[in-house]
Parts: C-alpha cells; structure tokens; sequence
C-alpha cells in the first residue's frame, strides 16, 4: 500500500473514532515495511539524540535508514491518531473520552519496543506524562 493512501485510510478511521483501525493498521505496516528488520536494526545502532539532529555514524545511503525511515513514518501516524482523539477530547465530545482511552490501551498493548520508545517520547515532549504512569493499572506483583 502507497503511503498516501495508508495515511488516507488512517485518516478516516480518525473521522469515524475507530481508534482500533487507526492504531493497528499503522502499527502493521511499520512492521510489513521492515519485515528483514534492517529498520529496527538501524534503529538499534544509531543513537537517538544523533539521528534527532540529523548526524549519525551511518553512511547516508545506508539501506537500513531507508526502511527505518519508512517504519517512522508508520509510528507517526499512530502518534497523529493519539493526538486527533485527544483533540476531540478537548472539544468536549463526551463519547470522545472512551475513544481516546481505548486508543491508548491499544498504544500501550503493542509489542514493538520501537514504537514504545516513540510514543514515550512523543507523550513526554506533549506534557502527557501522566499517560504514561496510568498505563499500569494492576498492583506490582515482586518476581520470586
């Protein structure tokens, strides 16, 4: 699927508050883009910091960068979607609330560390931090 029209279908699954759709199909495609991983192998040697200032110890053709950057653009949309459902919130759309919530729960439910690390710092830099310590509500269970 062109990335327009991934962005296209994704916006309309924002439209119609089907938090589900939005989060999950952008989430699938970052993994379908770097189904070798040579993204998430990127993204594993350059550091965060570097590539946000746009250095890093890569060549700039470097194969990985390109499928990293594709996966990005996925994790973007699930962040733009987060960021919709909180606008509605703030309109003061009462049904909004519970699409924003589940929209979260899914965020949160995903496996993919790379995305976790995105979403951490997206809700850190938008002053949504207390999203991030509500994401557990079940007691700390110490390991034996």
């Amino acid at each position: 699927m062109e990335f327009d029209k991934l962005r296209e279908v994704i916006g309309d699954y924002q439209q119609l508050d089907f938090a589900k759709g939005a989060i999950e199909l952008a989430l699938y495609c970052a993994e379908a883009l770097d189904a070798d991983g040579l993204g998430k192998e990127y993204w594993q040697m350059v550091s965060p910091e570097l590539e946000r200032q746009g250095r890093n110890n890569n060549a700039p053709d470097d194969s990985r960068r390109f499928s990293w950057e594709r996966r990005a653009r996925c994790y973007d949309l699930v962040l733009d979607s987060l960021e919709t459902f909180e606008n509605k919130v703030a309109s003061g759309d009462d049904a909004a609330e519970r699409v924003r919530a589940h929209a979260y729960e899914i965020a949160f439910a995903s496996t993919d560390e790379i995305f976790h690390s995105r979403l951490y710092e997206w809700l850190i830099s938008r002053g949504l931090a207390d999203e991030l310590l509500g994401v557990r509500k079940k007691p700390f269970l110490p390991v034996s």
